[in-house]
């Protein structure tokens, strides 16, 4: 073990950004698509489709925006849309991202991430070696990096541009700075499971407005 110092790794929360862009543009379409109702004098239309149109908007926002990537002292967070997954470091066997960013538990288990998916095929076009120096080595090689390593040798979601390289990019050198000083062997960093919470709260809320939406659209005629 390292007689260095503990230094555990700074809480960063990341969450795409084009989900984020999408979300707000939803949200801006459906609020122009009610006022214009307003605007044209027809009220009874905006209240017949204002739970309903909200209801579409946070489906969005549930679907792309909420779900993100947590990296924390204690481990990792991957809150998707339907549940939470918080990892501690010892558990974490590898990290991979051939669709997603993926964790590869040590029971064999392993956790996808909702907000951090691989890029399509056409993405590394524009990726130029510089970018890619060092990334197509294995999690488990220590040695130094090579930068002449091929652009082929490097898996399409580890992309710095895309949003499963930069997630992966902070949970492995989180990661691998911990074990290389020897703290995950160690105890020092405390557990070695998997907590799974349903996000209920948001789900239900998401479920009451759709319903409610419906109700509203159907009943005022």
């Amino acid at each position: 073990m390292s007689s260095s110092p503990l230094n555990l790794p700074t809480t960063a929360t990341l969450r795409p950004t084009s989900g984020k862009i999408l979300t707000v543009v939803i949200g801006l379409f459906a609020a122009v698509g009610l006022f214009s109702f307003i605007y044209r004098g027809i009220p009874r239309d905006a209240v017949q489709y204002g739970l309903l149109a909200a209801a579409f908007v946070y489906l969005c926002w549930l679907l792309f925006w909420y779900p993100s990537v947590t990296v924390e002292p204690s481990g990792v967070t991957f809150r998707n849309v339907a549940r939470t997954f918080r990892v501690s470091w010892p558990a974490i066997a590898d990290v991979r991202t051939r669709y997603a960013l993926t964790l590869f538990l040590r029971d064999g288990r392993k956790i996808v991430a909702w907000s951090a998916p691989s890029p399509s095929r056409y993405a590394g076009i524009n990726t130029v070696r510089p970018d890619l120096a060092g990334l197509g080595r294995p999690v488990g090689d220590r040695g130094p990096v090579d930068a002449s390593l091929e652009v082929t040798s490097v898996p399409l979601g580890d992309v710095p541009s895309s949003e499963s390289g930069i997630a992966a990019i902070h949970v492995r050198r989180a990661w691998m700075a911990l074990r290389d000083a020897g703290y995950l062997e160690s105890g020092t960093i405390e557990g070695s499971g998997v907590t799974t919470n349903w996000n209920t709260r948001p789900l239900l809320i998401g479920a009451g407005l759709v319903l409610l939406g419906v109700l509203t659209a159907v009943l005022i005629r």
